[in-house]
């Protein structure tokens, strides 16, 4: 394989085609497809972590082999929403990060005592990307299903991806064992990674606003993006001062896939990782009608190594063939009921109690392309109440004790439509983005948005706490300019209860979440965000 130290060299001097470079140095051949190495490097972090827990639980790691192999492992994480974009950014950047600057010095596991497995050599860097969502969850995204199989050809049953609930130990006695923890798609991690998993974070890729945290963190890059993914890309080919020279961008040039029949791997992007990365920026920047020069630019640079480039079809037709097909696939959700609605694209954490008086709080916000009467229309009675019942069972199993559902829809179009009589609420199916789903929807009227609030008191908040907790945030969101709302004034079922259609339509949960931060800051009397992961 060609180290990934030449690739930044040769991806600024590509006025010869590919196959003509003199590359020089050692050439690595990874052995087998992107899902082997995956599902390899998974079983050996699994392996490692669950041969380091008795010394994590009797507080002996420091006298554990086991332990020591484990704290070389580096872990890549997405946000907790699961989509295709931190999905896909985050095997991409592990693949890249396990494989950069690859000598023979570079071994996994002290000793030179690495396990090597038939798609997972020891020279490697021991990196695995994690999913922080339930295995069981990924396919709730019938996008995610689509991609990973056509064209990431990953395996069926999810085998080679990392998810939060594979994990042997909780993750906050987990991260004083890695070696390092690397964000994109986010730039905060989770509070249940502690304050030792926010001390290990060594790089950031992310297109959303930018919190000022880990300012050491090398690289550290946070700007507006179509697409994650796209930044990933430009930090795997070091593009970033490359945008105007368009010998980078040469689409005309494939990589030589007469090679694959001598080498199984004969790039640093293997086929499969270039046609996901390819999908995933047609799907979040609608085919380029929204995004940066960043999209067009990685799509552009990744063209070379995907299984279109050569094929005949030109690149333009292939990102609209891509966002089409994935787009449509990700409206087909009238087969999920409301938990799965609520569970598909959730975003929550914990804020810690900021003083001895004050209970900590599980605050999460879901994003629903799908309008609260198509919902309502899903559960038992047909009736608010009965979807309130049906969230409150969903945030009982998480322990949430505020809860946001926003609902994003074109009126009449894909996600508000006629719920047909048969639709079984009890019929469990195995099968950010944030929640612009309907833009591809041509039969459409006027684009609707929708916030539903639930304040829970018996998990950590006493009756009066949720009370007034609830009328802080109702009135924030009011009294919010930037969200324009007006309360449902129906029956809703039961106490602490709100829905409000929203008029501001451009204002996603990217606006909304602020305003309810807002309120909860103002609720404790104290800042707890920026102090949510300690001086991080």
């Amino acid at each position: 394989m060609i180290p990934l130290t030449i690739l930044a060299a040769v991806s600024a001097s590509l006025a010869a085609p590919l196959g003509q470079v003199q590359l020089g140095g050692d050439v690595h051949i990874l052995h087998g497809t992107l899902s082997s190495w995956a599902r390899s490097v998974k079983k050996d972090f699994l392996s490692d972590i669950r041969a380091c827990a008795p010394a994590i639980r009797t507080n002996t790691t420091s006298q554990s082999e086991a332990c020591a192999r484990a704290s070389e492992w580096s872990i890549v994480m997405g946000n907790e929403a699961g989509d295709l974009d931190s999905l896909t950014s985050a095997i991409a950047w592990a693949f890249y990060l396990a494989h950069e600057n690859m000598d023979d010095n570079n071994t996994k596991g002290k000793g030179n005592k690495g396990k090597k497995g038939k798609h997972h050599n020891p020279k490697e860097r021991p990196v695995v990307p994690l999913l922080q969502t339930e295995e069981d969850a990924i396919d709730l995204r019938p996008e995610n299903k689509l991609a990973l199989r056509e064209y990431g050809n990953m395996r069926r049953g999810h085998a080679d991806i990392l998810t939060i609930d594979e994990l042997p130990l909780p993750p906050g006695e987990i991260a004083p064992h890695l070696g390092g923890i690397y964000l994109v798609d986010h730039n905060r991690l989770r509070s249940d990674w502690g304050e030792a998993g926010a001390k290990i974070v060594k790089g950031v890729l992310d297109h959303h606003n930018d919190l000022e945290l880990y300012p050491n963190a090398k690289p550290r890059v946070i700007e507006p993006t179509g697409s994650c993914a796209s930044l990933v890309v430009h930090e795997i080919l070091q593009l970033w001062d490359k945008d105007d020279d368009d010998r980078v961008y040469n689409e005309r040039e494939c990589v030589d896939k007469t090679a694959f029949k001598q080498k199984q791997h004969p790039t640093d992007i293997p086929t499969e990782l270039a046609d996901l990365l390819l999908a995933v920026i047609a799907l979040d920047t609608d085919d380029f009608h929204r995004g940066t020069g960043r999209d067009l630019h990685a799509s552009k640079a990744v063209w070379r190594w995907s299984s279109f480039c050569g094929d005949g079809e030109d690149r333009d037709d292939v990102m609209d063939r891509l966002d089409k097909e994935l787009g449509t696939a990700k409206k087909d959700l009238r087969h999920l009921n409301v938990r799965d609605l609520l569970r598909r694209d959730w975003k929550g954490d914990i804020i810690p109690a900021p003083n001895a008086s004050a209970p900590a709080l599980h605050l999460g916000i879901a994003s629903i392309p799908v309008s609260m009467r198509n919902q309502i229309a899903r559960v038992g009675n047909h009736t608010p109440a009965a979807w309130f019942e049906a969230e409150k069972a969903w945030t009982k199993e998480i322990y949430a004790d505020v809860s946001l559902a926003l609902t994003s829809y074109r009126e009449g179009g894909i996600g508000d439509e006629s719920i047909p009589s048969n639709f079984d609420d009890e019929d469990d199916n195995d099968n950010d983005n944030d929640d612009d789903d309907d833009d591809g929807d041509t039969k459409k009227g006027a684009k609707r948005r929708e916030i539903a609030l639930v304040v829970q008191d018996g998990r950590r908040l006493t009756r009066d706490m949720a009370n007034s907790l609830f009328e802080t945030i109702k009135s924030e969101i009011e009294t919010a300019s930037e969200l324009n709302v007006t309360a449902w004034t129906i029956d809703l079922g039961g106490q602490r209860r709100a829905i409000w259609d929203q008029f501001y339509t451009k204002a996603s949960r990217k606006v909304v979440r602020p305003v309810v931060e807002r309120a909860v800051e103002g609720w404790y009397g104290q800042p707890v965000y920026r102090q949510l992961l300690g001086e991080a």
